[in-house]
């Protein structure tokens, strides 16, 4: 009855308001149309789109004493002019609770909108729930949902407070326990919201709480990820907990007066996040993966931060960049953080103590500025950026030093060395050899071996030795930009700025201490508009060298600038006067002051007034990324005489090294590979300079080796040749490794030359001649032994006392039975030839008589053996004998062996 009686009352109402509009033209009233069907559950819209949503029985229940609206369908989407065609549009004054609890039941756009006395929502189940569906409840004040799809935009935001209208919503408290999507300012601008919780979401869309002023506490929980902006210019939040969340983007509580927060479980932290929170003072983070860029920037009250097993944290996460404005960080605990990005905690002037420990990477200049850093372990395993700072600590000081040294070593120049051959089986000495002069005199040998037993790869050695003008000085430029404070490549431990710091103490301490040499150092630094320069050190003046490399030589932090640098080496230059002076410049890149580089950058000026007093410039590119490498190139080739480029530590090590050796010459060697021998390429070694690999108008390979080594040191050149095959036979004989002889060149002069070495491949065969019952005074000088092959002859040689009455045939193709004869006795001598495998004896006995005695071997002789005759017919045949046949005709003694080989068939 009640409800009747509520109905009549309604009607009366109705039909008063349809009296009124019936003074409005008809057109008016048939703009919005909505029509609902009980039994039907499609509905058309007022824009013509169909709708699904199940209306049946109107889909809510009212309870009139209680002013609960219990919502039990689906509704439909309405809009600003339809959303009076409700049907529980009677309630929106009385309702003071919404109710729905229905997991299918989807909640359309506009559907509580403008219901004034509403002051509690409760959503147990429900589908998605649309754009603006609950604005405008300007006394609702709790809202709990349980379980939803997607929030839409603006569904509870005060769109008229984010246009400036300054209407008040009513909202205190948002409780949500499982949503999908909370869409763009969902919650936006509620003046009056005082406390967030929201558990397991997928998305927190951009500025869905932005301008909550009155918001204190917020809580998250299993949340994929929170976009820009979401929680920015809460500026009563005083904490902040967040569990399980893939993403934050950026800014999120920008603005906000937060004083604590506590990240658990969160894959990444986006740029900018944390930004600018000026009240925050304590920062809790566990578990999480990446802090972006800039994440906790401009935070100059934060006083204690704890990290636990963290990835990454990112550029100047915690730089305080303004000027005058300090951090007030104190505490730092960092418990297994992987990677520390550049200038991530610079200039927290507070700071005093941090553990490094589980660190792998520490960027540039990521603590620079922490004047009040005294405790800091850095583990030996982690990639160390630059610091201004750890110049402070000996033991990072220790550990740069360490980075090259000992890789710059000077032998003496006191007293000229005399190379010689390591012993191989064959050698040739240079033919201008001389080590008597310090201004210019060369030395080289070459040798080569065998490097198997099958005697089928030859390896080949040259030793090159050169003396030059002991007098020299050195200025070394170098580039203090920001880019050297960091890490050159993957590979390398170790920031540019410590590389280039321990390459300076490396060669100082050579040039300035190695006997006989009498050279002096000075240093110039540049950034863009910062530059600095010292004194020359002489040999006395070490430690001062020393200490002007390890404290003055700073990071400026800018951009580069080639005439900064080189202007003040040219002042160095005119103080120098009288003594040879060479500038090497190091670099990490080429000019750069901005999206436009001023050509005034490029040091074109200054190093044409260097050369011009006849100071020569080498540079050194340092660890050049490939994609600056050509251009960085081509700028520093057109200031300077020579280039050296390296691309990780040893690399810039060594084009220190030849831009040293570079200044007192460089020597240039020639050779060619044989015809029979092809190179193998992968086996070159040098000890000094490079290798160019070329042809000669035959196809042989050539190889020019230039020489960028210090002088009075033995440089060494190796490589190994394959001898070629033919039809998978390789030849014997006697090989030239390289053909012709190898040359070298100061400059177009060719100061020395040394002939190939040569190896024999297959069988060898040693004659020697033994005398017998005479004097050297009757004997003759030399006599004439003939070999034979097969019993023709192949080859004679004549041997005497010279020869130490001995000779050896190498390279024997061991296919061939091969003997010697002698191809006249003396007279008054008879011979006897015996033989032990290839060695020969030919043994003349002296006789005092015209007609020589005729000497037949008896059984007891050791050398007699079984005779046989020569084989004949089938040249496959093995045999095997040995014997010596007498054969007297014309005075003439001829012995041979038939040798145990497999003869093959040749033409």
């Amino acid at each position: 009855m009640k409800h009747r009686t509520k109905f009549t009352k309604t009607a009366a109402f109705t039909l008063i308001f349809a009296l009124v509009l019936s003074l409005f033209p008809t057109a008016v009233l048939a703009e919005n149309v909505s029509v609902i069907s009980a039994e039907a559950s499609v509905q058309t819209t007022n824009d013509g789109r169909l709708s699904n949503y199940n209306a049946s029985e109107e889909g809510y229940v009212w309870n009139e004493e209680s002013k609960v609206l219990t919502i039990t369908q689906s509704t439909e989407n309405y809009t600003t002019s339809t959303y009076k065609n409700r049907p529980w549009q009677q309630y929106a004054a009385t309702a003071e609770k919404i109710v729905i609890d229905n997991p299918d039941a989807y909640i359309g756009n506009y559907a509580f909108y403008n219901f004034s006395s509403v002051i509690n929502l409760e959503i147990n189940n429900c589908g998605d729930i649309g754009k603006y569906a609950f604005q405008n409840c300007l006394k609702l004040e709790n809202v709990t949902i349980k379980n939803c799809g997607n929030i839409g935009s603006y569904a509870f935001g005060n769109f008229m407070y984010l246009s400036g209208w300054g209407v008040d919503e009513s909202i205190k408290t948002v409780v949500i326990e499982n949503c999908g999507e909370i869409g763009d300012y969902a919650f936006g601008a509620l003046p009056a919201l005082e406390s967030v919780r929201i558990d397991n979401c997928t998305t927190i869309k951009t500025g869905a709480f932005t301008r909550c002023s009155a918001l204190k506490s917020l809580s998250i929980a299993n949340c994929n990820t929170i976009e820009d902006s979401a929680f920015d210019y809460s500026t009563s939040l005083t904490s902040f907990y967040l569990n399980g969340c893939e993403s934050i983007g950026s800014g999120i509580l920008n603005g906000s007066s937060v004083e604590s927060i506590e990240l658990e479980n969160c894959s990444t932290i986006g740029d900018y996040a944390f930004q600018n929170c000026h009240s925050l003072k304590t920062l809790t983070l566990t578990d999480c993966g990446t802090i972006g860029n800039y994440s906790f920037g401009g935070c100059e009250n934060l006083t204690d931060v704890a990290i636990t097993n963290l990835d990454v944290i990112g550029e100047d996460s915690f730089a305080i960049h303004d000027e005058g404005v300090y951090s007030s960080l104190t505490n730092l605990t960092l418990h297994n953080v992987r990677y520390i990005s550049s200038g991530a905690f610079e200039n927290c002037t507070k700071l005093t103590s941090v553990d490094l420990d589980g660190c792998e990477y520490l960027g540039g200049n990521a603590f620079s500025g922490c004047t009040n850093l005294t405790d800091i372990v850095v583990p030996d395993y982690i990639r160390l950026g630059y610091s201004d700072i750890f110049v402070n600590f000996p033991d990072i000081m220790a550990r740069m030093e360490a980075i090259l040294d000992g890789q710059f070593d000077l032998e003496s120049a006191e007293l000229i060395d005399e190379i010689l051959p390591q012993g191989w089986t064959s050698y040739r000495i240079g033919e201008q050899n001389s080590a008597v002069s310090y201004e210019g005199d060369t030395q080289l040998t070459k040798e080569a071996k065998w490097s198997d037993e099958d005697k089928t790869t030859a390896d080949v050695l040259i030793q090159a030795y050169y003396t030059a003008e002991r007098q020299m000085d050195f200025v070394f430029v170098a580039d203090c930009s920001n880019s050297m404070a960091g890490i050159g490549n993957t590979y390398d431990m170790n920031s540019k700025f410590y590389d280039m710091q321990s390459k300076l103490l490396d060669v100082t301490e050579q040039l300035l201490t190695t006997p006989g040499y009498d050279c002096k150092v000075a240093y110039a630094t540049f950034g863009e508009s910062e530059s600095s320069a010292s004194q020359f050190y002489g040999t006395t003046e070490l430690s001062n060298a020393q200490d002007f490399v390890t404290n003055d030589i700073v990071d400026y932090k800018s951009n580069t600038n080639y005439s900064s640098g080189l202007a003040q080496a040219l002042e160095l230059v005119k103080n120098n006067q009288g003594r040879n002076t060479t500038v090497i410049f190091i670099s990490d890149g080429q000019p750069y002051g901005g999206p436009t580089t001023p050509d005034s950058y490029y040091g074109i000026e200054e190093a044409a007034a260097i050369k011009a007093a006849g100071v020569q410039i080498i540079g050194v590119l340092q660890s050049v990324a490939d994609s600056e490498e050509e251009t960085a190139t081509e700028n520093m080739q057109a200031i300077c005489d020579n280039v050296f480029v390296s691309k990780d530590t040893q690399g810039f090590s060594e084009a220190v090294n030849d831009a040293i050796a570079n200044a007192y010459g460089t020597y240039t060697l020639t050779d060619t590979v044989d015809s029979d021998f092809e190179l193998d390429e992968s086996s070159i070694q040098v000890s000094a300079g490079n290798i160019a690999l070329g042809e000669d108008e035959n196809g042989n390979t050539t190889i020019t080796w230039t020489i960028y080594g210090m002088p009075f040191t033995k440089h060494t050149l190796s490589f190994q040749e394959k001898l070629k095959d033919k039809d998978s036979v390789y030849p014997s004989g006697m090989f030239d490794t390289n053909k012709d002889n190898a040359l070298l060149s100061d400059g177009t002069d060719i100061v020395n030359t040394v002939a190939t070495p040569t190896l024999s491949r297959g069988a060898s065969l040693t004659v020697e001649k033994k005398w017998n019952g005479d004097s050297e005074e009757i004997r003759p000088e030399s006599i004439k032994v003939t070999l034979l092959r097969d019993g023709e002859e192949y080859d004679t040689r004549e041997i005497g006392a010279t020869q130490n009455w001995t000779y050896t045939w190498e390279g024997l193709d061991e296919a061939y039975q091969w003997s010697v004869q002698e191809t006249d006795v003396p007279g008054g001598y008879t011979s006897n030839i015996t033989h032990s495998g290839q060695n020969w004896i030919i043994t003349n006995t002296y006789t005092n008589t015209s007609i020589p005695d005729t000497q037949v071997p008896n059984d007891s002789d050791t050398n007699h053996g079984n005779m046989g005759t020569p084989p004949t017919g089938d040249s496959k045949t093995i045999i095997y004998i040995w014997g010596t046949i007498m054969l007297f005709a014309a005075g003439i003694l001829v012995g041979f062996t038939v040798l145990a080989v497999k003869k093959k068939n040749r033409s």
